[in-house]
C-alpha cells in the first residue's frame, strides 16, 4: 500500500504529460489545418471559399471575378471587361474525398485556353499531423500545377531524393508503356494517396468545365461527334450487357469445333475433350471511358486516376476473358488469374503487336500494341463472373480510331498444329457504344461561352452502393464477425461455466479483431466517426456520407444497437482493435510474472473524469470549430497503432507504445482513462436495457472476491458492477460460476461435501 501510495503521485504526473504532448500535437496539427472563413451567404462550395484575396492567388492577372453560376458552377473572371477564364472549386463538380474519407476542396483557376493559372487548397481534414506533414507541404505540391495544359495526363510521382535512391522515381499509377504527352508531378512523401487524389480531382474538374463552357480541348480537328464521359448511374453486369455498353462473345467446344470444320483444319486440342454445348471461352469488350461505363467497371477512384492520368483525349478500352483460350497469345507474358503467377511483360515477336485479336472499324484494321497495354489484376463490377484475363487498352489521338462509330473485335483462334502450320479460325464481337454516350455534334468556340449548355451534367459523385458493391467479401466476413459475437455474448452463462474455453473464446475473438479488423481491412472506429455524426445533426445530414463506408458504418450501426443490450463494453470490450492490442498484450504480461499495478477505487474514480473532459471538449469544438476537433482527436493512438500498424512519424509512433507499455502494468490504461470514445459510448450506453452480469446477494458484504479479480477496476467495494466502465470481459461470471474461487459456492461445495460425508458414515457398517 505504501509502494502505491509513492506510485500514485508519479502516474498521475506521467498522465498530465501524456495529455499535455496530445495538446501540443494537436497544435500543431490545428497550426496545419487552418482554413479561410465562409461567407455565410454562400450558395456553393465555390461561393463560400472565393474573395479577392483567393482569386489572386488562383487567377494572378485577373482583376475581378463575376457571379457563381452554371452547371456545373463556375465563376468568370475579368481584367477590365475582358473575360480571362473561370474559377471553380473541385467538390461542386467531382465530388472528391481524400485518404479520411472527408471532402476536400480545392480552388482552381483556368484560362480560355484551358491552362491552369492557379490552385489553393482551402479545406482538408487529411490526417497529415501524425505522418509529420503539414498543410505548406500540400501547398507546394500544389504548385506544380499552374501553367499546366488540362489536355495533358498528369503523372503522380514519388522523387526518392535524398535517399539511397538519389534521382529515382516511382510513378504512383501506371497507365502503358505509350503513356503519351504526360506532365509530371512530384507527390508529397507519406501522403501520396491524397497527392493523387487531389491530382484527379484538379484535371477532371477542370476539363468538366472546359467541355461545358465551351474551350475546346481538341485542337485544330471538327468536334463532330463526342463521348459523353461525365454522366453516371450505377448499374450492374448483367444489365450492362443487356443495354449494350458491355460486348459479349460467348463459345463453346461444339462452335469452335464446327468453325474449325469450315476451314478443314484441326481446332485446338481440348476442344474435343468435352461436350459439345460445355462453355470454351467467353469474351467481353467495353468502351471505359464515359463515366457511365467506366466506373461501374473500374470503380470511381481507379477511373478517375486512369483518365486524369492520360491525355484529354486518349480513348480506354477494357477486354475481359475466360475459359480454356488465351486472346493474349505470344504476344504477352504476365499475371495470370488463374495460376496467380506473374512474369515480365514482353513482346514475344519483333513487333510487339498481339497476334490473336484486332479491332476492325469499316475498311481500317488497328492492330492492339503491347505499349498500349495494361494489365489488370481485377475488376469491381457488381455480379461480374470470374475471368482469366483483364486488359486495359489506350488509343492516343495519333491512332485511327472513332470511338463513336461501331467497330468488331476479332478473335483469331490458332488451332492444332499440323506439321508447321496451324490453322486459324476467326471469331467477331461487334460493339457501339449506347447512343445515350455520344453527343451530337456542337459548334463549340469561345463566342459561345455565354450560351448555356446542359447537354453535360454535372459530376453528382458516385453513389454509395457502388463502394459496398466492390467489398462484398470484407462485408459478409465482418457481418459474420458479428454473428459470432452476438453467439458468444448470447452463450455467456455456458461459455462462462467453462473456464478454459472462456479464455480461449475471449483470446481467440480479440486476436481476430486486432489482425483482421484492425490491421487488415481497417475498420477500427474512431472519435472522428462519432463527431461527425454529431456534428451532420446539426448541419444538412446525409446517410451518403456515413455510408461510403461500409466496415465502419456496419460496426458503428451494430455498436448503436448494442448499446440497448450491453452498452458500451459491446464496442470497448470486444470490437475495438486498439483495446484488444492492449488487452492481449496485458495477457502476455501477466503469463511473464510482470507485476500489475492496482489503483484504489478512489483514485481510480477521480482518473474516470479525464476521459469524460476529454471527449466534452472535443464535442464543444466540433460545433465551435470541426478542424480543431480534427487537431484535437491526435489524442488517439489509433492511427499510428492500427491504421497504420507503427508505420507513422516517430512522435505518434512514441505516443502509442508508451501507452501500450503502461498497459502492460495497468490493464487497459488507455481506455479506461483517457478514451474520449469510450467516453462517448459511455454516455450513450445509459440507454442499456438489461443487465446480463449475475450477482450474488453476498457480493460486496461480505464478499469482495469479484472486486480483487475485475482487471479493469468496474466493480465498486459496494459489489455494484459500474457499466459505465465494464467491458464485459466475463471474468466475474467466470468466477460466480466456479466452486473453487467464488467463496459462497466454495462455502456451499464444502456443506454439501460435509453431508455428502455424514451420510456416508452414517451407512457403514458398525463392529
Amino acid at each position: 500500500m505504501k509502494r502505491i501510495r509513492h506510485t500514485i503521485p508519479a502516474l498521475r504526473a506521467f498522465v498530465i504529460l501524456i495529455l499535455l504532448e496530445g495538446i501540443l500535437y494537436s497544435g500543431s496539427a490545428l497550426a496545419a489545418n487552418r482554413v479561410e472563413e465562409l461567407t455565410p451567404e454562400a450558395t456553393s462550395n465555390l461561393a463560400q471559399y472565393l474573395n479577392p484575396e483567393l482569386l489572386e492567388m488562383v487567377f494572378p492577372n485577373a482583376e475581378r471575378y463575376g457571379e457563381v453560376e452554371g452547371v456545373p458552377p463556375s465563376a468568370p473572371v475579368f481584367k477590365g471587361d475582358t473575360l480571362l477564364g473561370y474559377v471553380f472549386e473541385t467538390y461542386d463538380l467531382v465530388r472528391g474525398v481524400g485518404f479520411s474519407k472527408a471532402p476536400f476542396h480545392i480552388l482552381v483557376g483556368m484560362d480560355l485556353a484551358g491552362i491552369i493559372q492557379g490552385v489553393r487548397l482551402v479545406h482538408h481534414v487529411e490526417p497529415i499531423a501524425i505522418l509529420g506533414r503539414t498543410d505548406e507541404d500540400f501547398h507546394q505540391y500544389l504548385t506544380q500545377f499552374p501553367a499546366l495544359d488540362i489536355r495533358k495526363g498528369v503523372n503522380v510521382v514519388i522523387a526518392m531524393s535524398g535517399s539511397p535512391l538519389e534521382a529515382e522515381k516511382f510513378s504512383q499509377r501506371t497507365t502503358s508503356k505509350n503513356a503519351g504527352d504526360l506532365v509530371e508531378v512530384d507527390a508529397v512523401s507519406r501522403t501520396t494517396t491524397s497527392s493523387v487524389v487531389f491530382s484527379d480531382a484538379i484535371v477532371r474538374s477542370a476539363r468538366l468545365i472546359a467541355r461545358n463552357r465551351g474551350i475546346k480541348l481538341i485542337d485544330g480537328r471538327s468536334v463532330g461527334r463526342t463521348l459523353d464521359i461525365d454522366q453516371f448511374s450505377p448499374m450492374s453486369w448483367p444489365e450492362m450487357i443487356v443495354d449494350g455498353s458491355l460486348g459479349h462473345l460467348s463459345l463453346t467446344h461444339g462452335e469452335v469445333l464446327r468453325a474449325f470444320e469450315d476451314i478443314q483444319a484441326d481446332p485446338p486440342s481440348d476442344v474435343r475433350s468435352w461436350k459439345d454445348e460445355q462453355l470454351y471461352f467467353e469474351l467481353y469488350m467495353a468502351l471505359v471511358t464515359p463515366a457511365g461505363i467506366g466506373i461501374n467497371l473500374l470503380d470511381k477512384v481507379w477511373y478517375d486516376q486512369y483518365r486524369a492520368g492520360r491525355g484529354v483525349d486518349d480513348i480506354l478500352l477494357l477486354i475481359l476473358s475466360s475459359g480454356d483460350y488465351s486472346f493474349r497469345g505470344n504476344t504477352f507474358k504476365g499475371f495470370s488469374l488463374s495460376t496467380g503467377l506473374q512474369s515480365n511483360l514482353e513482346a514475344q515477336n519483333e513487333t510487339g503487336i498481339f497476334d490473336r485479336i484486332q479491332l476492325v472499324q469499316g475498311d481500317t484494321t488497328i492492330p492492339l500494341h503491347i505499349d498500349q497495354h495494361k494489365e489488370l489484376p481485377f475488376i469491381h463490377a457488381k455480379e461480374r463472373p470470374e475471368f482469366n484475363e483483364i486488359s486495359l487498352f489506350f488509343f492516343t489521338p495519333d491512332i485511327t480510331f472513332n470511338p463513336t462509330q461501331p467497330w468488331r473485335l476479332e478473335l483469331l483462334m490458332e488451332g492444332a498444329k499440323d506439321g508447321n502450320a496451324a490453322g486459324v479460325a476467326m471469331f467477331t464481337l461487334p460493339y457501339r457504344v449506347p447512343d445515350r454516350f455520344i453527343t451530337e455534334p456542337l459548334i463549340q468556340t469561345v463566342s459561345d461561352i455565354g450560351v448555356e449548355m446542359s447537354l453535360v451534367q454535372a459530376a453528382k459523385g458516385i453513389d454509395w452502393r457502388s463502394v459496398w458493391r466492390n467489398r462484398p467479401e470484407q462485408i459478409a466476413t465482418l457481418f459474420a464477425t458479428l454473428i459470432v459475437l452476438t453467439v458468444i455474448l448470447s452463450a455467456q452463462e455456458t461459455i462462462a461455466r467453462r473456464k478454459r474455453l472462456h479464455r480461449w473464446v475471449r483470446i481467440g475473438f480479440l486476436a481476430w479483431v486486432l489482425i483482421w479488423m484492425g490491421w487488415y481491412v481497417g475498420a477500427q472506429v474512431s472519435i472522428i466517426h462519432l463527431l461527425n455524426i454529431a456534428q451532420s445533426l446539426v448541419d444538412d445530414f446525409d446517410w451518403g456520407f456515413f455510408l461510403v463506408e461500409p466496415l465502419i458504418f456496419i460496426v458503428s450501426a451494430f455498436v448503436a444497437f448494442g448499446l440497448f443490450l450491453w452498452g458500451r463494453a459491446i464496442f470497448c470490450g470486444w470490437l475495438c482493435p486498439f483495446g484488444a492490442l492492449q488487452e492481449l498484450l496485458n495477457k502476455i504480461a501477466r503469463a511473464l510474472k510482470i507485476p500489475q499495478l492496482n489503483i484504489p477505487n478512489a483514485i481510480q474514480e477521480r482518473l474516470f473524469a479525464i476521459k469524460y473532459l476529454i471527449f466534452l471538449s472535443l464535442l464543444g469544438l466540433t460545433f465551435y470549430s470541426f478542424d480543431l476537433a480534427i487537431a484535437g482527436t491526435q489524442v488517439e493512438p489509433f492511427k499510428a497503432a492500427i491504421t497504420f500498424r507503427f508505420n507513422a512519424p516517430w512522435p505518434a509512433v512514441t505516443y502509442a507504445i508508451v501507452l501500450l507499455g503502461i498497459g502492460l502494468f495497468v490493464e487497459r490504461f488507455y481506455c479506461r482513462f483517457m478514451c474520449p470514445l469510450g467516453a462517448g459510448l459511455s454516455i450513450l450506453g445509459r440507454v442499456r436495457m438489461f443487465d446480463w452480469l449475475k450477482r450474488r446477494v453476498e457480493c460486496g458484504n461480505p464478499c469482495t472476491r469479484c472486486e480483487t479479480v475485475c482487471p479493469v477496476g468496474a466493480i465498486n467495494p459496494s459489489g455494484r458492477i459500474d457499466m459505465n466502465e465494464c467491458f464485459y470481459c466475463l471474468d466475474c461470471q467466470v468466477m460466480y460460476y466456479d466452486d473453487h474461487q467464488c467463496p459462497p459456492l466454495i462455502a456451499r461445495r464444502k456443506r454439501n461435501e460435509q453431508a455428502s460425508g455424514s451420510n456416508l458414515n452414517l451407512e457403514l457398517p458398525t463392529d
